[in-house]
């Protein structure tokens, strides 16, 4: 029932009012996702291997009168390698949040965030949770980018714009977010 009520309430963005263990809750939730997008990527990017062709040709129709072909195995090892760098500094960057110099941290409610030093331990944990929701989006990017190279080469109807769509709608939603989740938080204390 408690993840009904937050979706609901990010839906409607009247998240001012939640509860303290509400939002605990979503950001449990979060992490979990993002988790499970990781999952869901590399699952995803090994079964695409086996299934595409040894050359991947890549064209510019209007740009190029000739496609690029890349080996199946540099795409798929690329694709990985870029997808552990913008988790891998993300990641840090969430985790590196708490020793960032005071005037480069942007929040609402700044001064009462950095008036004490629980507050900014609660300040770098709700942020690095708000980072993997991110990641998340990312990872799901991939995910779709991945499954359209895959529908190209074997004559599937996957249809992904649909997919891009609502990743970009939740990747908008989740930065909207950012200024409600940091307001809710500090007036928990108050």
């Amino acid at each position: 029932m408690y993840s009904l009520s937050i979706c609901y309430c990010l839906l409607q963005l009247r998240c001012l009012p939640l509860q303290k263990n509400q939002l605990r809750m979503l950001l449990i939730y979060v992490r979990f996702l993002w988790f499970a997008s990781l999952l869901g990527f590399i699952a995803t990017l090994g079964l695409v291997n086996v299934y595409l062709p040894s050359h991947i040709i890549f064209t510019m129709e209007n740009v190029l009168e000739f496609g690029y072909a890349i080996p199946r195995n540099t795409f798929t090892y690329s694709v990985l390698a870029f997808t552990i760098f913008v988790n891998g500094s993300l990641l840090a960057f969430g985790n590196l949040f708490r020793y960032l110099p005071k005037r480069y941290i942007v929040v609402p409610e700044k001064q009462q965030w950095l008036a004490t030093i629980d507050n900014h331990k609660r300040l770098a944990t709700t942020f690095k949770h708000w980072t993997k929701g991110v990641i998340t989006c990312f990872n799901l990017f991939i995910i779709l980018f991945v499954v359209s190279v895959y529908s190209m080469y074997n004559n599937v109807k996957a249809s992904t714009s649909w997919g891009f769509l609502f990743v970009g709608c939740l990747l908008v939603m989740w930065l909207v977010y950012y200024p409600i989740v940091f307001k809710t938080t500090v007036k928990e204390e108050n």
